[in-house]
């Protein structure tokens, strides 16, 4: 019978592109995990700031695809009914996307609504200069009138149907400790609403929530001004 050697077998070196493949799956892991945990503490960072602000009553959390943020919704106590609000989180966990991401000016967002027990009249809008021109804020209905204001040496542009709310929106932003933490507030008056876009990335941020939370009410219900309707009605410059 004819003995068969199996011998040995050799596969030979492997092809560069197989190491590369190999080092960039474990880079994309790597950076899942470290970026994954990175926003998550994210995340329990801007709840707890905004809790401390709000100090709300009742609470809910909602997943937004897993470490990519968190919708919530708060009861307060009256003089303010409720907040409804989402933050977006930078996408840190995705080597692939990442400088995507940052060419296209993404970074930690934070939005949120506040429903007054307080009358809310009017509707005004007041929008970080660059932010406004960057695209990052949402249509501005042509019919409403246009001011160009300073803040804290941060530019704004002011818009508005009430001349009433346009001032309450720059005394309130007079009051914070750093006008640029916002990117955007506005008082819509058949809603009872009061919308507000800042920077979760800011220093001042927890001073910012907390400023927010306890003079809003009172900012609302003051009285203001009695000015000619349409551009040029306020000074561009901080009283």
């Amino acid at each position: 019978m004819e003995t068969v050697s199996s011998g040995t077998f050799s596969s030979g070196p492997f092809p560069p592109f197989i190491f590369l493949i190999l080092a960039l799956t474990a880079a994309v892991a790597a950076v899942r995990i470290a970026g994954a945990k990175r926003n998550r503490t994210r995340a329990a960072e801007i709840s707890k700031v905004l809790e401390k602000g709000f100090q709300p009553v009742h609470k809910v959390y909602t997943n937004i695809g897993g470490v990519v943020g968190y919708h919530f919704s708060y009861q307060l106590q009256p003089p303010v009914r409720a907040l409804e609000g989402t933050f977006t989180l930078f996408p840190r966990h995705a080597l692939l996307y990442y400088p995507v991401a940052r060419l296209l000016g993404r970074e930690d967002e934070l939005h949120f609504s506040l429903e007054m027990e307080v009358p809310v009249s009017g509707e005004a809008r007041l929008i970080q200069a660059g932010h406004y021109r960057s695209g990052g804020a949402d249509r501005v209905d042509d019919e409403m009138a246009r001011e160009e204001v300073e803040v804290g040496g941060e530019p704004f542009i002011l818009f508005y149907y009430n001349r009433g709310q346009a001032e309450r929106l720059l005394k309130l932003l007079r009051l914070l400790p750093d006008a640029a933490v916002v990117r955007e507030c506005a008082m819509y008056g058949a809603e009872s609403l009061v919308y507000f876009q800042v920077n979760p990335q800011a220093d001042a941020l927890e001073g910012t929530l907390q400023t927010i939370a306890t003079m809003l009410p009172e900012v609302l219900q003051s009285p203001y001004r009695s000015v000619p309707d349409g551009p040029g009605m306020l000074s561009g410059k901080e009283e």
